[in-house]
């Protein structure tokens, strides 16, 4: 058992570190652009960023529903013995992207007329739909690149998938650089550098996933709106983070834009962009103990299961209180990266939103850890209503609420609000129920790749 225990510990370290250290990576892909158009295009650029940035958290968010939740799937059916339905997760999925993908690239052409729906004003809106023009062209991309991810992750490859997404993300910068600097292409530059990132991750997963050695095969597809449901549901946790904080972006904008005009939303944009390099971490660790608590589920391993979750819990709490101590000591010098022209309003307005903001991830940690352990284990509905009440049903009312009664720090404050209330909540709730016996675990399921 004491060896079972240390080598869980030390599997669960490797995917941990890698995903973690892979998703710091690929949240660099908006930090890079965030920098890039500060020094290049100062606070307009910065709005007009933050204003499109909810349409790439969707796109974003999709892509993890499809990767997440078909990844999951095959590696429940991996942990079964059952090598006929992992296949047919990863073609279905593989098909799905594509449709996805397709169809998000008709956000390109519809810019004009989505901008002034997100609050743009007359000068910011040409710089937005210049992004979203050369972003969403690259959609199809995004969806693959993130679904091999996940695959190549559940599929016992942690370290090339940690190697895709640093390709993509060192190129985002190299490109990001080069476009809006030598070249002068602004803000399409940024998007095209962007776009053009996951192009590059992909070309790094191929060999391997065409390979004669790959666990990854291909089999004759046969979609139902069934096997659609069964195979995305693991997913909708993923898809609910990255949605919700797309709309409470959309949301905030809104709010901001009647507390502080463009300087207030510039401003919460830096906040944002650093939140979201913290988020990703956490994400880092939920993705990086996913596939073990998969494979654990699918063999009816209840020790092993909880054992991994602890991990994962201790984990992303340890990091989210060094999040929260970092935002208290180093507010002024992290905003001040991306403060370019070095206005003094516009730091004053981030760094007071830096320390008040930050104090959410400790409580954050805990609740991603549990939202994926259910998605791991296959409890996909109650992942998902977890998700969406935290992070956007909870904070957009609250949002609203604490605006109107403390202004601006109410703004900041609502995140961390939110994310403490829900996890006390599934602190009860876990506390209140028995851990599972292995005779609880579902029976495999038989016909639903």
């Amino acid at each position: 058992m004491h060896t079972q225990h240390n080598t869980l510990l030390s599997t669960a370290a490797r995917y941990i570190s890698l995903n973690v250290m892979g998703m710091l990576g690929l949240s660099c892909y908006i930090l890079a652009d965030t920098y890039f158009i500060s020094a290049a295009l100062g606070a307009p650029g910065l709005t007009a960023l933050n204003l499109v940035l909810p349409l790439y958290g969707l796109l974003n968010g999709l892509a993890l529903m499809l990767g997440m939740g078909g990844a999951t799937r095959f590696a429940i059916a991996q942990g079964r013995a059952q090598p006929d339905h992992a296949r047919a997760a990863f073609t279905h999925t593989l098909i799905l992207a594509l449709i996805v993908g397709g169809l998000a690239t008709l956000v390109a052409p519809l810019s004009g007329v989505i901008l002034p729906l997100l609050g743009a004003d007359a000068g910011i809106a040409p710089l937005g739909i210049a992004y979203l023009g050369a972003l969403f062209p690259f959609s199809c991309a995004f969806m693959l690149n993130n679904v091999l991810v996940c695959f190549m992750r559940n599929a016992g490859h942690p370290r090339l998938a940690m190697a895709a997404m640093l390709v993509g993300s060192l190129s985002n910068i190299l490109l990001d650089y080069l476009f809006l600097f030598p070249l002068g292409w602004g803000m399409a530059g940024a998007a095209a550098a962007t776009g053009l990132a996951p192009c590059l991750g992909i070309l790094t997963l191929a060999p391997v996933c065409l390979g004669q050695k790959s666990p990854l095969r291909l089999c004759r597809p046969h979609l139902t709106a069934r096997k659609i449901k069964h195979l995305l549901s693991p997913g909708l946790p993923s898809l609910v983070n990255e949605a919700s904080v797309a709309l409470v972006m959309a949301l905030f904008n809104s709010i901001l834009l009647g507390l502080a005009g463009n300087l207030g939303v510039a401003a919460y944009g830096i906040v944002a962009n650093l939140a979201l390099v913290a988020t990703a971490m956490l994400t880092g660790v939920a993705q990086g103990i996913q596939p073990l608590i998969s494979r654990a589920y699918g063999a009816r391993d209840c020790a092993a299961i909880l054992q991994a979750r602890r991990i994962a819990m201790v984990t992303a709490l340890i990091f989210g209180a060094l999040f929260t101590a970092l935002a208290q000591v180093f507010p002024a010098q992290l905003t001040g990266l991306f403060n370019a022209g070095q206005d003094a309003a516009l730091g004053n307005l981030a760094t007071q939103g830096m320390r008040l903001y930050f104090t959410a991830y400790p409580f954050m940690g805990f609740n991603v850890i549990l939202a994926a352990y259910w998605a791991s284990t296959g409890r996909g509905t109650r992942a998902f209503w977890f998700s969406l009440g935290r992070s956007f049903i909870l904070v957009a009312a609250l949002s609203l609420l604490l605006s109107v009664l403390w202004g601006m720090p109410g703004v900041w404050l609502t995140v961390p609000c939110a994310e403490a209330l829900f996890a006390l909540a599934g602190l009860f709730y876990m506390k209140s129920r028995k851990p599972s016996k292995p005779g609880t675990f579902p029976p495999p399921l038989q016909n639903r790749q």
